[in-house]
């Protein structure tokens, strides 16, 4: 099962079970901003209780190196 952990300010604010990746199209928010050659990806999904007692509000700022600037960041996979 794959999860997608959101963070801010390196702590896990929510988490996710992801159902299915889809790639972002017209209509969707911020779509005319993309750069049309390259797709976005995204996923649906719904949250992850059964994850929370353990990650929820827990740090991940060992996993990020200082400047680091990317949006994304895959852990074991």
């Amino acid at each position: 099962m794959e999860y997608a952990f959101s963070v801010s300010k390196g702590v896990i604010r929510a988490i996710y079970r992801i159902d299915r990746w889809v790639i972002r199209r017209e209509g969707d928010r911020g779509w005319s901003a993309d750069d049309q050659t390259k797709p976005r990806w995204g996923f649906e999904g719904t949250p992850a209780p059964e994850l929370y007692e353990r990650y929820l509000n827990t740090s991940v700022a060992h996993l990020f190196k200082k400047g680091d600037a990317g949006v994304v960041k895959y852990v074991n996979c």
